[in-house]
């Protein structure tokens, strides 16, 4: 499992619903065990463009404020300062932490620069593992209408999860955007056999190289997944990380 994959946004839809922390008390202790084990928290924002690491630094209930250290990049700092929303991701004893912020502040810690942001109305834990993304070497085929004609097409699986899978492709010549539907998609797995399935993308992400190659990654989901599907997808996810721990 990669570090690049456990640190990617997660959109919250209904399937994740049920890993969602409202509780007060147990988002702050789970806050407080990241401040205490400095843990690496990954910063998102401009729907995913920009990128920042920092820790936090301390959590304060009772002024419903966190305060993170400063990014080492000046330049990412000023970027997050004008951000109007940023997405914090860290890992926890193996477990993905997600939340939201808004509002972010310059402040001061123990006479350093830092961040102040507001505490988080709620928190996604994702404890079951099925649901986090692996880097699969696959190929998925689908069919495209574009100009009242069907392309098919055979994108990089980039990561694969339970919810969905990241298409990957050096341009995005495909048009879509976001709430587009891939139907008819085929994803092969080896001995295991052939995914059939739907997609709905749920966010494209547009990046450029420092040589101008153009990329494009769409973050899909599995829409109406059949419980054998599931099953293959399952069996896949085990088969890779058996591969990998030998």
């Amino acid at each position: 499992m990669s570090k690049a994959a456990l640190h990617m946004p997660e959109p919250i839809e209904h399937d994740l619903e049920r890993f969602l922390v409202h509780d007060k008390r147990e988002l702050v202790s789970i806050l407080r065990r990241m401040a205490t084990e400095n843990v690496s928290v990954s910063v998102h924002w401009d729907e995913g463009a920009g990128l920042a690491l920092t820790m936090l630094l301390a959590v304060n209930p009772d002024f419903e404020e966190m305060v993170f250290d400063c990014a080492n990049d000046p330049d990412s700092n000023r970027r997050l300062l004008r951000a109007d929303r940023l997405t914090l991701i860290a890992m926890v004893d193996g477990v993905k932490v997600q939340f939201s912020a808004r509002h972010v502040e310059p402040t001061c810690w123990e006479g350093r620069p830092a961040l102040r942001m507001r505490l988080p109305d709620l928190l996604l834990r994702l404890q079951r593992r099925e649901y986090f993304r692996v880097p699969v070497p696959l190929l998925c085929q689908c069919a495209i209408e574009d100009e009242g004609k069907v392309r098919v097409l055979e994108l990089r699986v980039a990561d694969l999860s339970l919810g969905g899978v990241a298409l990957a492709s050096e341009r995005n010549t495909l048009n879509l955007e976001v709430g587009s539907e891939l139907e008819n998609c085929r994803i092969g797995m080896g001995r295991l056999g052939t995914l059939h399935v739907n997609l709905l993308v749920r966010n494209v992400i547009e990046s450029e190289t420092r040589s101008g190659q153009k990329h494009v990654r769409l973050g899909c989901s599995f829409t109406n997944l059949s419980r054998a599907s599931e099953t293959l997808v399952a069996r896949y996810i085990a088969q890779i990380e058996r591969e990998r721990r030998s």
